[in-house]
């Protein structure tokens, strides 16, 4: 993804066009995993999303922006993995319990 956002710079994008761009890639990424997620376990990530942020798939560049982040920002994160993945799934079996 880094090299992705790399490549769009040189392209001559802005840096608003990228970090859309590249936030909607993550997005998609996010999206090809889900689907070959067993489907408990996606329905409750899709949850806590929507806790989170409003959408299943998890924050919009919109979203990012509303809530302070700079476009180099968004493009960072974009590049990187979810640190947060252990915490997330952390309340999943209380979660299904509780369906």
């Amino acid at each position: 993804m880094a090299q992705k956002a790399e490549e769009l710079l040189k392209q001559g994008r802005s840096e608003a066009e990228i970090a859309q761009i590249m936030n909607q890639a993550r997005r998609d990424i996010g999206v090809q995993y889900k689907n070959v997620t067993p489907e408990r376990l996606r329905e409750y990530i899709y949850e806590v999303n929507k806790g989170r942020y409003e959408d299943p798939l998890g924050p919009t560049y919109e979203y990012l922006k509303a809530n302070g982040k700079t476009d180099a920002q968004i493009i960072q994160s974009a590049s990187r993995p979810n640190p947060d993945v252990d915490k997330l799934l952390s309340g999943f079996e209380k979660w299904l319990k509780e369906q």
